[in-house]
């Protein structure tokens, strides 16, 4: 599996302020990214590419994150998805459920394949997810369920993700995924690994990220893991400024940016030096 850049999840690609700017900014703790202006939508385009993809965050009133989607604009003539994530909370903030609808084209622009995910999330009274169930039809409509069991660090963030499978009418679960995280003093994720188990298994992949000392234009910490994956810049306090791959080198890739007056992305560049591709990134934040 090949992790291109995504500022979506599952994968899943997330106020009001003050005009004034803050005095020592850059010195925030990360712990309050939410306090800075929410990011509401980026802007993704490959060097070269007819169409744009465009992503929107929408948050409720006390700046949790609701809904992401993706949507392409211009003209398309490749196979693509367009994904809608929408996060179903309690009242004290906690997630029960992400539903995922996915619409898939082929490059004539036809509708193919419609699909959708429900992610129905347990989690302790201290706020600590412990384990969902995930479930959705596969391409034969038989019925795919997942159980998502989640593993902490002794500073109480994800560190692995273990998923197990069973498909159609079989009663046993399999390994199907195992997904790890490690952190840096600063929080922010420094090396992924996952591996798949359904070819006995497939060889782990392993991948490493850079930072700097700029805030990230959203971090969204652990609820961007909780499907085993990653929000890429969006689920860690400071800019992601390098993704190493270890097993697969073509998904290596440099970012560069220009920032805004809170020290947030207002435009960026992913450069891959294998594949010699660019992807050019605007970052929109709510006034």
């Amino acid at each position: 599996m090949n992790l291109k850049p995504l500022l979506i999840l599952l994968t899943g690609a997330l106020l009001v302020i003050s005009c004034r700017k803050e005095e020592s900014f850059e010195k925030k703790k990360a712990e309050d990214d939410n306090k800075g202006p929410l990011l509401v939508k980026t802007t993704m385009q490959s060097s070269g590419a007819s169409y744009l993809v465009t992503v929107t965050f929408k948050y409720d009133a006390k700046k949790r994150l609701l809904n992401v989607k993706n949507d392409y604009e211009g003209t398309v003539n490749e196979p693509y998805a367009e994904q809608e994530s929408s996060f179903i909370r309690n009242d004290k903030g906690m997630i029960k459920t992400i539903t995922d609808i996915w619409n898939v084209y082929d490059e004539g622009n036809n509708l193919i394949l419609r699909d959708s995910i429900a992610l129905n999330l347990n989690f302790t009274a201290e706020g600590k997810y412990t384990y969902g169930i995930r479930t959705f039809l596969d391409t034969d409509n038989k019925k795919i369920r997942d159980s998502i069991a989640y593993e902490y660090n002794s500073k109480g963030r994800i560190s692995r993700v273990k998923i197990f499978r069973k498909t159609g009418d079989n009663t046993e679960y399999k390994d199907f995924q195992n997904t790890g995280y490690t952190y840096d003093e600063k929080e922010n994720i420094t090396t992924m690994t996952v591996r798949f188990f359904e070819n006995d298994p497939d060889p782990q992949q392993v991948i490493n990220f850079q930072y700097n000392d700029k805030l990230a234009p959203m971090n969204f910490k652990d609820e961007a893991l909780l499907n085993g994956f990653l929000m890429d810049g969006l689920n860690t306090p400071h800019c992601l400024t390098g993704i190493s791959d270890i097993t697969e080198p073509d998904n290596t890739w440099n970012m560069s940016y220009e920032y805004n007056d809170f020290n947030k992305p207002a435009k960026g560049v992913y450069s891959n030096d294998v594949t010699q591709e660019k992807v050019n990134l605007t970052y929109f934040y709510q006034k």
